[in-house]
């Protein structure tokens, strides 16, 4: 008989889990193992500890208990194998953790699932994403079932966690798969889907703010997809839903491309040293992204193409700077949209006029003075 360590990585939740699903078909142990190296921004360690407090007290509700520890995930494994007898190991599997499954390959036979995108594989590929996306063809993975040996009340628990920013947040606290799942839904009933495609691209109070939840995988992107199908089919398609979709897409063609592009991995991190920033309009999301560890997907295409074009700086050291500071860092999507406002991956030298941004986006001068007297 199997006996399953199910190592979680980033897939912090219950729903929608194939993981999951194959080891509650065996006798399993769930497992968490926090790194000592403090690789993530202070943020999002903040969004880990509270999402995995989360999905503890959810395992405890269906009396499993999920064995946290930190250390060295070899040393840990190799421990907890020969003290339950494991007999095999399932873990998630993306581009980004090759050398982890490597690791625990050595040590038992493993399981791997892919569960952080919309297809588990794509082809190879070095199209533009209009004409990638043309290519697919089938649609994506229905979500799994919650296993029936759990309850499923996971949208009417809430987390017993006391969050404790000190600043006012810009973005709303979506620390637990069951926050998660519930500002999913909120997001749909009120509507406020329906004006994605004007609000993503604002300085502030922008966009769906899924990259949260979805960058530890307390969220499901299939079931946020699932779920917009499910809208439209009662709302009728709009502007909104068609936008966030393709930006789900986008999503998509960024694994895809980390996967297959090694040019796009970057280096060891390193400690990167800001330049001097000189306009205002940087300076402010500056500002905001070392304070709350969010910024808007606009304000970030602004800054890595500042600190690429107007200052020269290495497209690998502009991702190791929003590693240390972002909520939602996802190292693939990160290093991608990264890469592609280098020039790396765009063929058009695209350099943003800041003036212009500016009074785009910011015609009062309203974010540019909220942030500078808070740094003032």
């Amino acid at each position: 008989m199997k006996k399953i360590l199910y190592l979680h990585q980033k897939d912090l939740r219950i729903h929608d889990n194939a993981a999951l699903a194959y080891a509650t078909q065996h006798d399993f142990i769930p497992v968490y193992i926090f790194s000592e190296q403090h690789t993530c921004s202070s943020h999002q360690n903040t969004l880990i500890t509270h999402a995995v407090h989360a999905l503890k007290e959810t395992y405890a509700a269906n009396d499993v208990e999920l064995i946290t520890q930190t250390g060295s995930v070899r040393e840990i494994v190799t421990a907890l194998c020969e003290k339950h007898s494991i007999t095999e190991i399932c873990t998630q599997e993306r581009a980004d953790n090759q050398k982890l499954l490597s690791l625990l390959r050595a040590i038992r036979p493993i399981q791997t699932f892919i569960t952080h995108t919309l297809h588990e594989t794509y082809p190879p590929h070095k199209h533009p994403f209009s004409a990638w996306l043309q290519t697919i063809r089938e649609k994506p993975l229905k979500p799994v079932p919650v296993p029936a040996s759990f309850r499923q009340e996971l949208e009417s628990r809430s987390t017993m966690l006391q969050h404790t920013q000190k600043q006012q947040l810009q973005y709303p606290e979506i620390y637990s798969e069951q926050e998660a799942l519930s500002h999913l839904r909120t997001y749909l009933e009120t509507k406020k889907i329906n004006g994605y495609k004007q609000t993503r691209n604002e300085l502030e109070a922008a966009g769906s703010y899924l990259s949260i939840p979805l960058s530890q995988g307390l969220l499901s992107v299939r079931k946020i997809y699932a779920d917009i199908r499910a809208y439209e089919q009662q709302n009728k398609p709009n502007e909104g839903t068609k936008h966030l979709l393709y930006e789900l897409y986008w999503r998509e063609y960024a694994h895809q491309t980390y996967t297959h592009r090694k040019e796009i991995h970057p280096n060891k991190p390193v400690r990167t040293i800001m330049p001097q920033l000189n306009h205002p309009l940087l300076c402010a999301i500056q500002q905001e992204l070392e304070q709350t560890g969010y910024i808007t997907n606009r304000a970030r295409q602004i800054l890595a193409n500042a600190l690429a074009k107007k200052y020269a700086y290495e497209w690998d050291k502009i991702e190791h700077y929003f590693a240390q500071h972002l909520i939602d860092y996802d190292r693939a999507i990160n290093a991608f949209n990264t890469a592609y406002q280098a020039g790396i991956l765009d063929p058009r030298d695209r350099i943003f006029n800041l003036d212009k941004q500016q009074e785009q986006y910011d015609p009062e001068h309203t974010y540019i003075h909220k942030w500078m007297m808070q740094k003032e």
